[in-house]
Protein backbone atom coordinates (compact mmCIF):
# COMPACT_ATOMS: atom_id res chain seq x y z
CA UNK A 1 0.00 0.00 0.00
CA UNK A 2 1.30 3.42 -0.94
CA UNK A 3 1.41 6.12 1.72
CA UNK A 4 0.30 9.51 0.46
CA UNK A 5 0.56 12.91 2.05
CA UNK A 6 -2.54 15.02 2.45
CA UNK A 7 -1.39 17.17 -0.49
CA UNK A 8 -0.91 14.13 -2.73
CA UNK A 9 -4.31 12.68 -1.79
CA UNK A 10 -6.05 16.00 -2.53
CA UNK A 11 -4.26 16.25 -5.87
CA UNK A 12 -5.42 12.76 -6.85
CA UNK A 13 -8.99 13.47 -5.71
CA UNK A 14 -9.13 16.67 -7.74
CA UNK A 15 -7.66 14.84 -10.73
CA UNK A 16 -10.48 12.32 -10.63
CA UNK A 17 -13.16 14.90 -9.84
CA UNK A 18 -12.24 17.21 -12.72
CA UNK A 19 -11.36 14.62 -15.32
CA UNK A 20 -13.42 14.56 -18.48
CA UNK A 21 -13.26 11.31 -20.46
CA UNK A 22 -10.30 10.22 -18.31
CA UNK A 23 -8.16 13.28 -19.10
CA UNK A 24 -7.33 16.31 -16.97
CA UNK A 25 -4.53 18.86 -17.16
CA UNK A 26 -2.20 19.99 -14.40
CA UNK A 27 -3.60 23.49 -14.79
CA UNK A 28 -7.14 22.31 -14.14
CA UNK A 29 -6.13 20.56 -10.94
CA UNK A 30 -3.90 23.42 -9.83
CA UNK A 31 -6.59 26.07 -10.21
CA UNK A 32 -8.93 24.12 -7.91
CA UNK A 33 -6.36 23.51 -5.17
CA UNK A 34 -6.08 25.89 -2.25
CA UNK A 35 -3.39 28.57 -2.56
CA UNK A 36 -1.41 26.66 0.07
CA UNK A 37 -1.13 23.63 -2.21
CA UNK A 38 -0.93 25.47 -5.55
CA UNK A 39 2.68 26.48 -4.99
CA UNK A 40 3.70 22.81 -4.62
CA UNK A 41 1.40 21.41 -7.31
CA UNK A 42 4.17 20.73 -9.83
CA UNK A 43 6.23 18.80 -7.27
CA UNK A 44 3.17 16.89 -6.09
CA UNK A 45 2.32 15.88 -9.66
CA UNK A 46 5.90 14.83 -10.37
CA UNK A 47 6.02 12.67 -7.24
CA UNK A 48 2.71 11.00 -8.10
CA UNK A 49 3.95 10.30 -11.64
CA UNK A 50 7.14 8.74 -10.27
CA UNK A 51 4.96 6.47 -8.11
CA UNK A 52 2.95 5.53 -11.22
CA UNK A 53 -0.22 6.93 -9.69
CA UNK A 54 -0.64 9.45 -12.53
CA UNK A 55 0.42 9.52 -16.14
CA UNK A 56 3.16 12.01 -16.81
CA UNK A 57 1.91 15.18 -18.47
CA UNK A 58 5.14 15.32 -20.50
CA UNK A 59 4.72 11.75 -21.76
CA UNK A 60 7.87 10.42 -20.09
Amino acid sequence: MTKLSREQMLYLLYTVAYSDNGTVTQGTVKEHLSKEFQKNADNICETLCQQNLLESPSGM
